[in-house]
């Protein structure tokens, strides 16, 4: 039997054997188990009741080890008893065995990077784990493992993969595999971040604007796996946001809107490593302003390796230069193109491009006529197959649409219709590749219109003409478009011959598409004139002229004085003889014409001239120069022009002034305003000036204008100049801008005010071009308002010129939604009805398939009501519909149904529904009867009806009474199996109510199912209504109305969910049914609720409940103590709610506010009410504290956290002294906790604890290191400001582990600086108080630590167990007399006090300390390195080592017979090991060793369980005490039971 088998039994697993009787004959069966430990306990036995008369006998054994096992018979031993049995420890259970973390994890590792997981053997029982990992090739020793023992049943592994592929992990507990193990790890290629490859426009040292999208892309194919990540700096240093989006292959595409000019950093990181060329510097300009270049065209969208990818960059109107010299065309356009050195994204393969032609005259540079088709073909036949492309735009940058059929046969057709004579651009591509010949320009004429040609002047009138008179006329081309212009004159025969001839004339090319034609004519008859234009007759050629006889006016003599230069005074008359010999008739018209002539530049200078004409012609001589002086009339001068009206700042304001006619005189101008305007003058030589003033500044100006000294008419003239207007600052907003709906005004406001003064003019079109009614409203404040009416649906295209030049943001397209025809809508029902519809009633309607809400038309009130029925917001047609509504109850139209009103079960929700709908106005009443009380809940559906529910505890018959405005509903009456009884009566006015809102509850004279009692219009005193309680028992405000008509309107507000109970008293009775229960449902989504506000002594809390739909803000406030305020909630019209408290006085308060029952985001709200305003972060006290540290290689670190839960990073300093100094500028009052650490561990006291105050807090306010940090035996030191207290008493007292003396000092300015000596360890309060109450932070928690470098060994109490009596062993740190006592049992031992006088050689110096040895220079893994310490000449002290380094090491030290130390240590991994050698802790010479280890490290696979190595072991030479103490036994001193023995000592000598 394997119970007492020497071997197989295990611990805690039953061990089981049995007993055979048969042949013992009779007797008792006893068995006793005996542990290793001693223990005895008997087994159980029990009889098997068989033949063999056999016992089965059970035990469980607790512990491993040798078991004795007795097994009695009749009182003695059987055969071979007792039994020994060793019993072993359990194995353990794997299956009891997790395993996780990112190292099991199927995706996520990658090659060459450590990753780990974890395995937990809690409850497993003992047992050895073991992993195994299988690289993709099948090898198990390619992958380095490392167990580490974490304590608390958790096993650490950690490897390395090297391979990408699939890992096989095996994880094993006591030989057996845990569950899910083995496991796959699917190993990722290692991380290259140098394979990654970022480009695009955000990368560019340039080109990119403010408020444009940077983007580029950052290629990872084939740079392993990584995580991406992208970091933007702008010029501030702020970091900016960007959009990352992984597209897939490898590719991720960025972007980010820089929205200040400056220069940009974009940093990026694959796998936590910058990728090639990172971080990159991008310099943002400024915003662009209207652009004068565009660019487009295939190559700025893809391209083909190894193909040109060409695009197109064009100029913008006619102000632009040379676009460079490369691909330049020569009107103000070029192509450019780029070769594709690589494959990139959106790539396309290399096509045969070559082999594509494009012909027709639809490319051709010219030919093109506007509004006619113009057509070419693309033949691909010899390219192989490929997609097909075209890109085209005109000149002013619109699309061209052209239309392309594919013929079937590898050509297509291609036409396009141009609308414009501009120039359009045509790219061909097949397969991404531009074509040859791509791009073509053709150059769009207008075409050829003779009809528009215009013909006129004198040379083609039917009469006037002379003979041997030259004459002109002209040909006006400007509106016919292209073509030449063709002029043919013939005269009659028998004018110069025999037969008709051509008469010569001269053209005449004028600058506005007009010719002059100059002709002729030799003699007197009729003349043909025809005018071609592009080949064509225009239509009102040929042109029949008659040509006169003419005169000879060289014939006709004029003589006289009067026509002499000189002689003629001013003013006299002169004499002129005409003669006229030889011409013939006499009569033919002689004129004789006075005028004036300016000379030079002097106006009083003229000269008369007389022009003498025959027939029109002027005489020979004619004009004859007369000179004459006139006297100066200044009435005579006249002054023109726009700047004698105004102008614009910068721009020359320029007018005339005409002399001719003034006589002489001498000309004076003055330009008066707010600025010297500069005055340039030109003379026309005809008696007139032309002048130009330059004004710098605006404002009013006076232009002064004298002749001859005195003013001209309309001298001084007044000119406003206004600001130069920038149509850039222009800007418009508005909903008419965003949608519109045809046939309805649609408006937006444009602003101007920072634009200066110029014209606006707005222009609204149609896609059809139909333009729509605009009309503007200055409102004379700089702005405009602007309506407009879409004729019908579709988008609109607005388009805003401010001084003629585009403002901003615009054309802008517009969407215009069709109008709503109601008209087919039809509304009908009782509900709209002017009569007879009751209270309660509803309206449905259906029409083509929509259903129109269906809503309550009534709500309680009577009267004439307005139903508004819209269809798409339109109103129907006779909508609003005006309702009267009567007062009305209707029980016959309730209707009551459900499985509760026919049977139910005990404890069980039995459920059935009442209908109210069309019944009308009226109270529903609930009572059930039967043999016990039921429990009753109704819940309002909102569709009039509402639901209920009972929970009967007894079965039997219950009766469910329903009534409706105080009368039985039909069929009322239901009977249940198990329904509820007990009579009692419910009743709802009308249903339930909503979290929220306030139900009225309406007191009727008359209940159903008791005595009617008197009317309330006659009870004295009126009835007295309780106020409600909530769901937790607390009373609720409620507003009792008496309606003068014998009832009382009784509201509250219900503010969190659950039932409501309301009681009701008459004559100190309560009514009958009362108390009311009322249920409140949550209304609205509270979580959609903005609180915005601030504590202060009067606050107010604003709550935005825009968006949290139908409901109401409930709120309370809880004092300190506990106590509610009062609280006023006003609800705003615009969906807010403003909450008004006052804080009676300091301390923290809790607000709770919810909104429809529930609680807003973050209620309640703990808010600390404070004496004074909160204190900026400007007149915060900042906090410095210098901390006793030695940094060595680590690294110190620091973190702040807030009385607010946020944490910060302090200033720390090394000194380079022993000491750091933290410093930390506070943004927060009140107390702060600080951790420091050092590598990773607080230092000796972290975390301590400071208080921040306000510099000056008009209270009693104290800082200073003392109050949060200190070394023992030091002085810890603190500062308390006292000035602007007023009077008070200030008290000072220290609490710790040891008695510490206080000392103030007054500083004489209103401050004293306070000093405290700790001479233990631990936490210390400091408690200051100005008149008997604490100053703000107080009591202060300051954290004392030992001296530098931890707290030295100053007692010791070796423990013996051989009998030896115990050693008292301390370490001196000063000369003269010690005092050392010891007392038992609180009484001094013999001759204690003793006294020690310790000298000076025996004070420890760290500096008379020797150290040597090879193991402070080097050493090998697994071999013991040693070196000596020597401390004989140094005095007493304690010896400090630590080692650090790559592996944990074990130090032992041994004392040698000379004096000195061996110490000892074994490294195990390879590295730089650092070794600390301090004395009386200091370190020695030399301090600290670097020491490099060589050699291999630990085998990875092996289970490595971590150890609680010391990293510091204290030897030296003390001063030893042997004590005996008289009483003690033998058996104490092993015991080491000496609890009654305390050693008391002073380190400080006497005196």
């Amino acid at each position: 039997p394997g119970g007492i088998e020497p071997q197989g039994n295990v611990v805690l697993k039953p061990a089981q054997f049995t007993v055979e009787t048969l042949e013992a004959g009779v007797g008792e069966v006893l068995v006793y188990v005996e542990d290793p430990e001693g223990h005895t306990e008997e087994a159980k036995v029990v009889p098997n009741n068989d033949k063999k008369r056999t016992y089965s006998v059970t035990y469980v054994p607790k512990v491993g080890g040798l078991h004795k096992v007795t097994v009695l018979f009749a009182g003695q031993n059987i055969d071979k008893s007792p039994f020994g049995v060793n019993v072993g420890m359990a194995l353990g259970d794997a299956t009891k065995v997790t395993a996780r973390g990112p190292g099991l994890e199927p995706v996520g590792n990658v090659a060459n990077k450590p990753t780990y997981f974890d395995i937990y053997t809690a409850g497993a029982g003992p047992g050895d784990v073991g992993v195994v990992i299988v690289d993709p090739q099948g090898r198990r020793d390619t992958v380095e493992v490392m167990l580490e023992d974490k304590g608390d049943n958790i096993y650490r592994c950690t490897y390395r993969p090297v391979l990408e592929g699939p890992h096989t992990v095996c994880v094993t507990y006591a030989g057996a595999q845990v569950p899910k193990s083995p496991f796959t790890v699917n190993v990722a290629e290692a991380c290259t971040p140098s394979a990654c490859r970022a480009t695009g426009r955000g990368l560019q040292p340039k080109g990119v604007r403010v408020q444009e999208t940077a983007d580029f892309k950052v290629l990872t194919k084939g740079a392993g796996t990584g995580e991406l990540r992208v970091l933007v700096k702008g010029p501030k240093g702020t970091e900016e946001p960007v959009k990352v989006r992984d597209v897939g292959d490898g590719v991720y595409e960025c972007e980010y809107h820089p929205m200040v000019p400056g220069k940009y950093q974009v940093a990026i990181t694959w796998g936590g490593y910058a990728i090639p060329r990172s971080p990159f510097e991008v310099q943002v300009a400024p915003e662009a302003g209207a652009q004068k270049v565009r660019a487009w065209g295939p190559g700025l969208e893809g391209g083909v390796v190894g193909k040109s990818a060409d695009f197109v960059v064009e100029a913008i109107g006619t102000e632009v230069g040379t676009l460079g010299e490369w691909g330049h065309w020569g009107d103000t356009g070029g192509t450019w193109g780029h070769w594709c050195g690589e494959r990139g994204l959106g790539e396309a393969a290399a096509w045969g491009c070559g082999g594509v032609k494009a012909f027709g005259p639809g490319l051709e540079p010219s030919g093109c006529i506007v509004e006619r088709p113009a057509e070419f073909t693309i033949d691909t036949r010899g390219a192989g197959k490929g997609p097909l492309k075209l890109y085209a735009q005109d000149a002013e940058g619109f699309p061209i649409d052209i239309k392309v059929k594919d013929n079937g046969d590898g050509t297509f057709h291609c036409v396009y219709v141009p609308t414009k004579a501009i120039k359009h651009t045509i790219i061909v591509t097949w397969g991404g590749v531009t074509t040859p010949r791509s791009p073509f320009r053709v150059l769009v004429g207008e075409g050829s219109h003779p009809g528009r040609v215009k013909v006129y002047g004198p040379g083609v009138e039917k009469t006037g003409l002379k003979a041997n008179e030259p004459t002109y006329f002209t040909v006006d081309c400007s509106e016919a478009g292209q073509g030449d212009v063709s002029i043919g004159i013939k005269c009659a025969p028998g004018v110069v011959g025999p037969v008709e001839a051509d008469i010569d004339f001269d053209i005449i090319k004028n600058d506005n598409d007009t010719f002059t034609v100059k002709y002729t004519p030799p003699g007197a008859g009729l003349y043909t004139i025809m005018v071609l234009f592009a080949n064509q007759e225009i239509p009102s050629s040929p042109f029949r002229i008659k040509v006169e006889p003419s005169h000879d006016a060289s014939k006709v003599k004029a003589e006289g004085p009067g026509l002499s230069r000189t002689g003629e005074g001013q003013g006299d008359g002169g004499a002129e003889t005409l003669g006229a010999v030889g011409l013939g008739a006499v009569g033919q018209g002689l004129w004789v014409l006075w005028g004036w002539l300016l000379w030079g530049r002097n106006p009083g200078c003229c000269g008369n001239g007389v022009e003498v004409t025959y027939d029109g012609h002027p005489l020979p001589g004619s004009p004859f120069p007369v000179e004459a002086q006139l006297p100066p009339d200044p009435a005579k001068v006249c002054a023109y022009g726009p700047g004698l009206q105004g102008g614009r700042v910068g721009v020359p304001a320029p007018f005339t002034i005409d002399t001719k006619g003034a006589g002489t005189g001498g000309l004076g101008l003055t330009v008066e305003g707010p600025c010297e305007a500069k005055i340039e003058c030109q003379d026309n030589g005809d008696g007139s000036c032309a002048v130009s003033y330059l004004p710098t500044a605006p404002g009013d100006y006076n232009i002064n204008i004298l002749f001859a000294e005195r003013h001209i008419p309309g001298s001084p003239f007044k000119a406003k100049v206004t600001p130069v207007f920038d149509p850039t600052k222009v800007t418009a907003s508005g909903p008419g801008l965003e949608r519109g709906k045809a046939g309805e005004v649609a408006t937006f406001m444009v602003d101007c005010s920072e634009a200066g003064e110029a014209e606006l003019t707005i222009e609204i079109i149609s896609e059809a071009g139909v333009k729509a009614e605009v009309s503007l409203h200055n409102n004379r404040d700089g702005t405009y308002t602007i309506t407009y009416t879409p004729a019908c649906a579709g988008a609109y295209t607005i388009t805003i010129k401010y001084g003629g030049h585009p403002v901003p943001k615009f054309p802008v397209r517009v969407t215009v939604d069709p109008a709503v025809d109601t008209s087919g809508v039809k509304v009908y029902g009782k509900g709209v009805e002017p009569r007879g519809e009751e209270g309660g009633g509803h309206l449905g309607g259906n029409h083509r398939g929509l259903l129109l809400p269906v809503g309550t038309t009534v709500g309680f009130s009577l009267g004439l009501h307005r139903v508004e029925v819209t269809y798409d917001d339109v109103g129907v047609p006779k909508s609003p519909f005006r309702v009267g509504v009567a007062e009305g109850c209707d029980p016959t139209r309730v209707r009551a149904h459900g499985p509760g009103l026919e049977g139910g079960l005990v404890g069980k929700a039995n459920r059935f529904t009442v209908e109210t709908r069309g019944a009308g106005t009226g109270g529903l009443g609930l009572a059930i009867e039967g043999p016990s009380e039921a429990k009753m809940s109704c819940k309002d559906n909102k569709d009039g009806s509402c639901t209920v529910e009972y929970i009967p505890f007894t079965p039997g018959d219950y009766d469910v009474n329903i009534t409706f405005g105080g009368h039985p509903i039909p069929g009322m009456w239901g009977a249940g199996g198990g329904g509820v009884g007990g009579g009692v009566g419910v009743s709802w006015g009308p249903t339930s109510g909503a979290v929220g809102w306030a139900p009225p509850i309406v007191l009727p004279p008359t209940q159903r199912g008791a005595e009617p009692p008197p009317p309330l219009w006659d009870a004295d005193p009126p009835p007295r209504f309780c106020a409600p309680q909530d769901p937790e028992g607390h009373p609720k405000k409620a507003s009792i109305r008496d309606n003068g008509d014998g009832t009382y309107a009784v509201s509250y507000v219900p503010d969190v969910p659950g039932r409501y109970t309301s009681t009701v008293k008459y004559g100190g009775d309560e009514i009958p049914r009362s108390p009311f229960r009322t249920l409140a449902v949550p209304a609205g989504d509270a979580s959609k609720c903005l609180v915005t506000g601030g504590p202060c002594p009067t606050t107010v809390i604003t709550v935005d409940a825009k968006a949290a739909g139908q409901g109401k803000v409930t709120c309370k406030v809880s004092t300190p103590d506990g106590a509610e305020l009062d609280v006023d909630v006003v609800e705003n019209h615009d969906g807010t709610f403003d909450i008004y408290y006052t804080a009676p006085e300091p301390g923290k308060y809790v607000i709770t506010i919810r909104f429809g029952g529930e609680h807003v985001p973050n209620s309640p709200f703990h808010v600390l009410a404070t004496e004074e305003p909160p204190p900026t972060t400007e007149n915060l006290r900042p906090f410095n504290l210098v901390i006793p540290f030695t940094v060595q290689k680590g690294e110190i670190t620091g973190e702040v956290r807030m009385p607010s839960g946020k944490t910060a990073r302090p200033n720390i300093t090394d000194n380079k002294d022993g000491t750091v100094t933290v410093r930390y500028a506070p943004t927060e009052k009140g107390l702060h906790e600080m951790d420091i650490r050092y590598d990773g561990n607080h230092i000796p006291g972290s975390p301590l604890q400071f208080y921040v105050d306000a510099i000056n807090p008009r209270h009693v306010s104290a800082y200073g290191p003392g109050l949060s940090h200190g070394m023992v035996n030091k002085p810890c030191t603190f500062t308390i400001v006292t000035k602007d207290a007023g009077e008070g008493g200030l008290s000072l007292a220290v609490e710790g582990p040891s008695k510490a003396e206080i000392t103030c000092q007054d500083n004489k300015d209103g401050t004293c600086t306070v000093s405290y000596l700790p001479t233990a360890p631990g936490d210390y309060n400091i408690i200051v108080r100005f008149d008997d109450k604490h100053i703000p932070g107080s009591p202060f928690t300051a954290k004392i630590t030992g001296e530098r470098g931890g707290p030295p060994p100053s007692w010791w109490w070796p423990r013996t167990d051989n009998g030896v009596p115990p050693g008292i062993s301390f370490t001196p740190k000063e000369v003269g007399e010690h005092v050392v006592s010891v007392r038992k049992s609180g009484q001094h031992v013999t001759n204690s006090p003793f006294k020690i006088l310790v000298g000076q050689s025996e004070i420890g110096d760290a500096s008379r300390v020797k150290v040597w040895g090879q193991g402070l220079v080097e050493g090998h893994t697994f071999e013991v390195a040693e070196f000596i310490v020597d401390t004989r000449s140094a005095g007493y002290g304690g010896l400090g080592l630590s080692i650090e380094g790559p592996s944990k090491v074990d130090i032992n030290c041994e004392d040698v017979e000379d004096g000195t130390c061996k110490v000892t240590y074994c490294p195990t991994e390879p590295g730089n090991y650092i070794i600390n050698i301090k004395f009386a802790d200091k370190h020695v010479p030399g301090s600290p060793f670097t020491v490099k280890v060589t050699g291999e490290g630990r085998m990875k696979e092996s289970i490595t369980r971590r150890r609680q190595a010391p990293s510091i072991a204290t030897i030296g030479s003390t001063c030893d005490l042997n004590l005996k103490i008289p009483g003690r036994s033998d058996e104490c001193a092993r015991e080491g039971a000496c609890t009654g023995l305390s050693v008391q000592g002073s380190a400080l000598p006497r005196g």
